[in-house]
């Protein structure tokens, strides 16, 4: 499920300031309490040795076979789907009380890069020496529960000096993991407090956070034209969307992507500027690969955590550069709505055939149709004749079921009846009762199961008669001569 909700920063060129309201506050508090609460089994609050999340070590190379697989098939999981790199290295370790049980936090995290090299059966991690930083959860349990400001530091040494002087001296410096640290959801934290600390919000970030106070003038104006097909219920989208915000909620395949594909390329056609957030990087790069089937994902940046901005600037110079060289052509597209009829067009054919569904029309068999439940299952074995056939022999059929005979008849194939000893199938029938007639003056079968079983008696009699003597009960005879007729 996807939320998606559009506003436009600027209102006549002015960008208006709203002071926080106290529902604003509290909305922001419970956030910030929601994000700040962390259970003790995260990896940020408490490592050991024995976690399978994490491998205790202080080298950056191993072999492929000496380093768990599962934390490098979770770092690149959460690249593909995030953008996000979350494989780190803890250095040093602070003892502490945290929720009543004594835990062993990592302090600083470095970013590791990884790099599998399958030839020579090696896994090698890298660091920049400056890329680190301090773990955000002891960030914020030293601001939040110890009531301590945390400075800036710039130097590893400071930071462990610190710790010392604010009394927290259980640490232990030479203590190294490497694991998935997760450290970039913390990220909200600060921008939470931050919003928190604000004296005015925009109209927008007010209508953001669910200030009922405020209203949004700002409305996107749909035009006819689409740049994907869109049915009913997406109209219904942009209807809504022309009015104000709108929550657009389903399940896979019901065109979510398409919606909002399509509301990106209005929002273009109107020099409007759209962000579109996500938790999962694979559904913006899903709009991205529609958009460029119209060569329009020159005008996209995915942008993550750990963007930089030099990549923004390298792609926006692409782009740049290949409007300069764009030679535009007028192309003559065909309409939307004639499209639509087209398709209309196409249905009806189809409709009107009139030996569309089992040799009849779509109305004749609507109609003769109506007196079944066609939602009932039903077994057959053999190849299903055509509806016109069947009410060709609609008499014969009807009798058939009169008399209880479908079960026997729907287990003969086809080719049944088409072979040629088929007609002669009621000679094989008296040859059978005449059998059993005789049989039943010696003694009684009433089944083809008792049947079955006298036959499997007169094969043992016959087997014992050829090891003890030629003299046979005539019945026997009879019994084995069955054999010929099944």
């Amino acid at each position: 499920m996807y939320y998606f909700q559009y506003f436009s920063l600027f209102s006549d060129n002015i960008l208006i300031f709203k002071p926080l309201s106290t529902e604003i506050k509290y909305s922001i508090n419970d956030f910030l309490q929601e994000s700040t609460h962390f259970n003790v089994n995260d990896v940020l609050v408490h490592v050991e040795k024995d976690r399978k999340r994490l491998f205790y070590s202080n080298e950056l190379s191993f072999d492929l076979d000496d380093f768990p697989k599962s934390i490098i098939r979770e770092a690149k999981k959460f690249i593909k789907e995030a953008g996000v790199n979350t494989l780190s290295r803890s250095i040093g370790t602070l003892e502490h009380l945290y929720e009543g049980k004594n835990v062993s936090s990592p302090i600083i995290l470095h970013s590791l890069h990884f790099e599998v090299d399958k030839v020579k059966g090696k896994l090698n991690l890298y660091l920049e020496e400056d890329d680190w930083f301090f773990n955000p959860f002891l960030h914020n349990y030293i601001t939040s529960f110890l009531e301590v400001d945390v400075p800036i530091f710039t130097e590893k040494e400071e930071l462990f000096t610190f710790l010392q002087k604010i009394g927290l001296t259980k640490v232990n410096e030479e203590s190294h993991f490497i694991g998935n640290f997760h450290h970039h959801r913390f990220q909200i934290i600060k921008e939470l407090e931050d919003l928190k600390n604000c004296t005015n919000l925009s109209n927008n970030v007010n209508i953001l956070l669910g200030n009922s106070e405020v209203k949004n003038d700002s409305v996107i104006h749909f035009g006819e034209n689409r740049l994907l097909p869109a049915d009913v219920d997406h109209e219904k989208v942009f209807a809504k969307l022309s009015q104000g915000n709108c929550v657009v909620q389903g399940p896979p395949g019901t065109g979510k992507s398409q919606v909002l594909t399509n509301v990106l390329a209005n929002n273009l056609r109107n020099d409007a500027t759209t962000i579109v957030v996500s938790e999962k990087r694979v559904a913006l790069e899903v709009i991205v690969k529609k958009l460029s089937d119209f060569n329009l994902d020159k005008l996209c940046f995915i942008a993550t955590s750990d963007k930089l901005s030099h990549s923004f600037l390298q792609e926006l110079k692409a782009t740049w550069d290949y409007f300069d060289e764009l030679e535009f052509e007028n192309k003559i597209n065909l309409g939307l709505s004639k499209q639509y009829e087209d398709h209309l067009q196409m249905t009806l054919d189809l409709l009107n055939q009139k030996e569309l569904i089992g040799g009849v029309s779509f109305s004749h068999f609507n109609e003769i149709s109506k007196e079944f439940n066609l939602w009932k299952k039903a077994l057959y074995s053999s190849e299903t004749p055509s509806i016109s056939n069947g009410l060709k022999n609609r008499v014969f059929i009807d009798e058939i079921y009169d008399k209880n005979l479908q079960k026997i008849v729907g287990f003969l194939r086809h080719n049944n009846y088409e072979n040629e000893t088929f007609l002669s199938s009621d000679l094989k029938v008296k040859k059978l009762l005449k059998s059993i007639r005789k049989i039943n003056r010696v003694i009684s079968i009433s089944t083809f199961e008792e049947l079955r079983v006298s036959m499997k008696l007169a094969i043992d009699c016959q087997v014992l008669r050829m090891k003890t003597t030629r003299i046979m009960p005539p019945f026997l005879n009879q019994i084995l001569d069955l054999k010929n007729v099944f």
